[in-house]
């Protein structure tokens, strides 16, 4: 075992800036966040997880940035296409977001970035795929 499989033996939690990176051909992060996840699905086989609230948030800022088909596409499809494990919203993950918040109300974290962190403390998913540092202050890794 290579110290490159050992890096991608865990599993890992799906942020909208990396959809959007991929899907919006004018997002400054387009290319490196094809290059990324492309990586990503090629070594982890099954393990990459997206929540439904990121989806829907992925859904709402590539309408308002790209075509409604290429949006709507994207919600439809993504989980299937990538074979992520999609994890619905559920009023447990709910609360621990509000906990978060208040918790690291130091951070500037959006309710989604809360709800993530949740999602994957909820799921013991240690790596949050993302452009944002947010998570890496609560302590995850992030990737890139």
């Amino acid at each position: 075992m290579t110290a490159l499989d050992d890096f991608y033996s865990d599993f890992y939690l799906i942020d909208t800036g990396i959809l959007v990176g991929i899907f919006d051909e004018k997002d400054q992060y387009n290319a490196y966040a094809a290059s990324v996840l492309t990586d990503l699905v090629a070594y982890t086989s099954n393990k990459i997880h997206i929540s439904n609230l990121t989806l829907h948030e992925s859904y709402t800022r590539l309408r308002y940035n790209t075509q409604f088909q290429n949006a709507f596409t994207v919600f439809e499809n993504l989980p299937s296409l990538f074979n992520f494990k999609l994890i619905n919203w559920s009023e447990d993950i709910e609360s621990k977001a509000v906990k978060l918040l208040k918790q690291y109300s130091w951070l500037d974290l959006s309710f989604h970035d809360a709800f993530c962190a949740a999602l994957a403390l909820n799921q013991n998913i240690p790596n949050i795929v993302s452009f944002d540092s947010h998570f890496r202050q609560i302590g995850f890794n992030v990737i890139p």
